[in-house]
């Protein structure tokens, strides 16, 4: 999959054609030669005729929410045929995709950040706008938009916490408290014949105070540079105050810092990491390899100062990973002088520390908070669907079409409002489930959703497998499908007349487990796998080389390994920009 992830990538930016072979035609005009689509392996008998695909004007328009490791993987295995016969539209409120398995070592200097990203305005046959959708109208097949470019060309502070990747955020409580960005970004609508929604998820904060005005989080590229900034900045603060201790000392080079002082910079140079998965648990033995390689060389004197503390609820960290893998990586982790600190119950964030519920206070210089993931607003909003009973995520059909109410979709096909139907759509109860019906064109994958009576984990593994099987349903099965009537529906997938364009004959999505790697620091990784588990060199070994081939790009493929040398070399290069 890694393979076919990186070539499909490559070849949707640099061949538009999209596998029509490009081979020059011998035929000149002015002595200009022109390039012809026409296939190297084929003649061109008189009688051959050119694919009809329809005009501006006849073409569907699919709509796609999103563009995390569902969407972008769901719009890379689109096929020429398909881009050109629907009018694609892509609705994200960032510029770019973010590889998030190398965010933590994006946001440490590992990586540099173009290398954990890809740009989503590589395909001219698709037109990406740079907003966030705050409401979907089911019946009426419409959504509400809201630009997301910061207004007046402002840039924003990297220190700045994105609250609104964070629960209880949305556009339109941000608009409605702010009368300026209500008048900058004005909302609008857009119709669609197919929707695709892919919106991922949001930090979960778990209702502690603090978190989304003093943590920062880690589920993007700009979070990664928010991190790396405030984390030279700590260094860069507790340099000047022992710079300010040598100029008031007599000008003696070697002057020792008063306790009070020497407490005063252990606290500025406290990090702590909040969330012992993979993405806290990478993040932090990223973060020491980070100080004891490159910084404790720049700053020599701020060395014994800084100290890393990880903090877990649970029993353990990596509780997703083999119980052998997970101790593996707490010995590691004691070894290299992470503190774990774990059964940690966290009853408020300050800009400066960390309250537990027994009242302990742990200073901090810096905070990162991933604890996990919640529903986005966009979906706790979204009803007359169902939902799950725990998480709220949207329920789908094996063939991820969105299960609805059957009497919410009788009242959309006779111009009532699903969306105003029955404001608690979680079933409880078998009865109620059998009562779903799918919806024939609207689709919902990655975290903000789940396959009902077949739950997945949310990993990026899951939304990628789950946007290449949609896509290859598009290619097979949509291509000629027009948009049915709500009340046209005939079980999962299927709909009413014997209509060829059904999604019936699909088989169901099925996924494939190819297990779980962890990198945690100094050339030492964790690979757990159905049929193998191994941690140590070889893991990391296995875990670069993974990567490497999973980047979305030749682009990526090439600079991954191009930065991992670059540092091997000549270190990491620390600059703030």
């Amino acid at each position: 999959m890694a393979l076919r992830l990186c070539t499909s990538a490559t070849r949707l930016r640099l061949y538009p054609t999209l596998g029509r072979v490009t081979s020059i035609n011998s035929s000149s005009f002015k002595g200009r030669r022109y390039a012809s689509t026409t296939p190297s392996h084929a003649t061109t008998p008189s009688h051959a005729t050119t694919p009809s695909y329809p005009s501006p004007a006849q073409k569907k328009r699919l709509v796609v929410l999103g563009t995390g490791w569902g969407g972008y993987a769901f719009l890379k295995s689109l096929s020429y045929n398909t881009l050109v016969r629907f009018d694609v539209k892509v609705i994200s409120p960032t510029t770019c995709f973010s590889f998030t398995p190398l965010l933590a070592q994006a946001s440490c200097a590992t990586l540099d950040f173009r290398s954990a990203i890809e740009p989503i305005h590589s395909n001219r046959n698709m037109e990406v706008h740079h907003a966030w959708c705050d409401a979907i109208d089911l019946s009426s097949g419409k959504i509400e938009l809201t630009p997301a470019s910061n207004p007046q060309f402002r840039p924003p502070n990297p220190l700045t916490p994105a609250v609104r990747q964070a629960s209880g955020e949305s556009a339109s409580k941000t608009k409605q408290q702010d009368p300026a960005k209500k008048r900058e970004r004005a909302t609008y609508t857009m119709p669609y014949d197919h929707l695709v929604i892919c919106v991922g998820s949001y930090n979960a904060t778990f209702g502690t105070r603090g978190v989304k005005e003093n943590a920062l989080f880690l589920k993007d590229v700009n979070d990664a540079r928010a991190i790396r900034w405030r984390i030279l900045d700590c260094f860069e603060l507790a340099n000047a105050r022992l710079n300010l201790l040598t100029s008031s000392s007599s000008g003696c080079p070697n002057a020792s810092p008063t306790p009070s002082e020497a407490s005063e910079m252990r606290d500025l140079l406290s990090f702590i990491v909040v969330g012992g998965g993979p993405t806290g648990s990478e993040f932090a033995a990223e973060l020491h390899d980070l100080i004891k390689q490159d910084l404790s060389r720049l700053y020599p004197r701020l060395g014994p100062y800084a100290s890393i503390k990880l903090l877990d609820a649970g029993s353990t960290i990596l509780s997703s990973f083999d119980s052998s893998l997970s101790e593996f990586a707490m010995r590691k982790f004691a070894r290299d002088g992470i503190e774990v600190v774990l059964n940690a119950k966290i009853s408020r964030v300050e800009r400066d520390a960390v309250y537990l519920h027994g009242g302990e206070r742990i200073a901090a210089g810096m905070v990162v908070w991933s604890t996990g993931i919640t529903t986005s607003p966009l979906i706790e909003a979204l009803e007359g669907v169902g939902k799950e009973e725990r998480s709220g995520k949207i329920l789908t059909s094996p063939t991820l079409n969105i299960l609805a109410h059957r009497q919410a979709v009788e009242k959309g096909a006779v111009g009532g409002s699903v969306l105003n139907h029955k404001p608690n759509c979680k079933p409880e109860s078998q009865a109620e489930k059998e009562e779903l019906v799918p919806l024939p064109n609207v689709f919902a994958l990655g975290d903000c959703s789940s396959i009902l009576d077949t739950p997945l984990p949310a990993t990026a593994q899951v939304a990628s497998q789950k946007g290449n099987y949609l896509a290859n349903l598009f290619n097979k099965h949509m291509v000629t499908s027009q948009p049915q009537p709500l009340a046209s529906i005939n079980g999962f997938g299927g709909l009413k007349n014997g209509s060829s364009a059904t999604l019936a004959q699909a088989n169901p999505f099925k996924f494939l487990d190819k297990g779980s790697m962890a990198s945690i620091g100094s050339k030492q990784a964790l690979l757990d796998t159905p049929v193998k588990k191994e941690s140590g060199r070889l893991a990391w070994v296995l875990w670069r080389s993974a990567y490497t081939l999973m980047s979305m790009s030749w682009r990526n493929c090439f600079l991954v390994p191009a930065n991992w040398a670059s540092n091997l070399l000549f270190g990491r290069d620390v600059g703030r920009f």
